[in-house]
């Protein structure tokens, strides 16, 4: 999931067209993040950033492993392809075998300057392992960000509340 941030103020607040929505799935239906990545480089201002979020829709464990791996590198190498253009997240999914290791090597060596939660996909933001996440990034500044909307991926409809930003503690 790549998002644009623009430095015109006027995009945040445009209303959204039919056409908005067409192109925005013809982007999505691009064959890899590098193809992504050229053409939003291509179609947006010199000063805009894109912010790279990753997802990992995982069932646990090792589950798709490679291809996870494989999202990594490709965000990762976008990052060096556009220097300052790219400011990707981290996808934290603590059901995945080793997440802390891989998020901890992708935020040491891999070019990402945050993590991203999205906790409706099964996970507690309270759990021992996301508050070792958010001890891990707050003693190195690293920004976390969280969905925190009634729609989107779930894994299950219980899990929907985990996203309430009022499970969030100073």
């Amino acid at each position: 999931v790549f998002a644009v941030w623009s430095a015109a103020e006027d995009d945040a607040r445009k209303q959204q067209s039919l056409m908005d929505i067409l192109n925005y799935i013809r982007v999505g239906l691009k064959p890899s993040i590098g193809a992504v990545t050229a053409h939003l480089i291509k179609n947006i201002q010199p000063e805009d950033i894109i912010v790279a979020l990753m997802m990992d829709i995982t069932s646990g464990g090792d589950s798709d492993l490679s291809l996870f791996k494989k999202q990594t590198a490709d965000t990762s190498s976008q990052v060096l392809r556009y220097p300052g253009r790219i400011l990707p997240f981290f996808a934290v999914n603590p059901l995945r075998t080793g997440y802390f290791e891989l998020m901890e090597e992708a935020l040491t060596s891999k070019g990402f300057i945050g993590v991203k939660l999205y906790p409706s996909l099964g996970y507690d933001i309270q759990s021992p392992e996301i508050l070792k996440v958010f001890d891990y990034c707050y003693r190195r500044d690293f920004p976390l960000l969280m969905h925190c909307s009634q729609g989107g991926f779930y894994a299950d409809k219980d899990f929907i509340k985990n996203s309430d930003p009022r499970l969030w503690e100073e």
